[in-house]
């Protein structure tokens, strides 16, 4: 029988096994401890470009289904307040929702402190984004809701089209909240849009 070195050697004087220090090959040991990359005012700048560009990737969530999310159509850009559906893994628009043009998202923006003090109050009312569009706190099956819809008259009488989306409160105030994110991606991209051309 052959005998295998042993890795730890005896000491003849002693019965105990020597202990013997472990060491990195060479070729590690040279090297510099890895320094922390220091921070530039461009990775703040690329930061904050990223997390937008994230933002406008995944939207701004009012519920689990729905969104607010900038979209392109035809090249026009648009402000799609919607409800989204997944199939095959994949997060696509569903038919409730409504996509309003930037003069329209700044309508509406332009009034919703107007229109979130009315419908905390539970008062009806209803502002205009464009001549076909509105903005409403309106009741239905006793609810409060804040609409964001196409309308048609018929008789004279102004009625709610099949475009559009009706807001629970909750949602309606999620929309309050990011209000301000969503003003300064339209604006910017806007500001591309006329840059660009």
């Amino acid at each position: 029988l052959q005998r295998r070195p042993s890795l730890i050697a005896l000491d003849e004087n002693m019965s105990e096994p020597a202990k013997t220090k472990r060491t990195a090959p060479a070729e590690y040991s040279e090297d510099p401890k890895p320094t922390k990359k220091q921070k530039t005012a461009g990775d703040d700048e690329e930061k904050r470009e990223e997390k937008q560009s994230k933002a406008l990737r995944e939207g701004w969530e009012l519920s689990t289904k729905r969104k607010v999310k900038l979209d392109r159509f035809k090249g026009q850009l648009l402000v799609n307040i919607r409800e989204f559906y997944t199939k095959d893994g994949k997060e696509l628009p569903g038919r409730k929702g409504i996509a309003l043009t930037p003069q329209q998202w700044s309508k509406l923006y332009e009034h919703m402190a107007e229109i979130d003090e009315k419908a905390t109050k539970e008062e009806l009312v209803s502002f205009s984004l464009s001549a076909k569009r509105r903005a409403q706190v309106s009741k239905y099956k006793g609810m409060l809701m804040v609409g964001i819809r196409e309308v048609y008259t018929k008789d004279g009488k102004e009625l709610p089209g099949k475009k559009g989306i009706s807001l629970t409160l909750d949602q309606w105030k999620k929309l309050v909240e990011c209000s301000k994110s969503i003003d300064q991606a339209v604006t910017e991209a806007v500001k591309e849009e006329e840059e660009a051309s």
